[in-house]
């Protein structure tokens, strides 16, 4: 897996984007493991695929779109994969405008 680490991420953070574009909140939770932990900075703390799952539902739910993952790194080895990515999504203000 190491060989590929770059090709593993883009086609990870591709399917994430893809997920996340099409509303799937369910997609984006399956892609997380029973133990993930999401910590968003303005919400509590969502453990494992469900809750994760909820809080994307959440956004999506308060409009945010045009989710994109877009590689600085990526590397590792036969046992860890790791990838760094700058993100960006659009959202609307209090007044419901993008």
């Amino acid at each position: 897996m190491a060989a590929d680490a770059k090709g593993d991420v883009e086609k990870a953070y591709a399917a994430w984007d893809a997920a996340f574009n099409k509303h799937d909140e369910k997609a984006i939770g399956a892609s997380y493991v029973a133990t993930a932990k999401l910590m968003p900075p303005t919400h509590q703390v969502a453990s494992a695929p469900a809750e994760i799952e909820k809080f994307f539902a959440g956004l999506f739910a308060s409009g945010v779109t045009d989710h994109k993952l877009e590689m600085i790194d990526a590397g590792g080895d036969d046992k860890v994969v790791f990838g760094a990515a700058k993100w960006s999504a659009t959202g609307k203000d209090k007044e419901g405008y993008g």
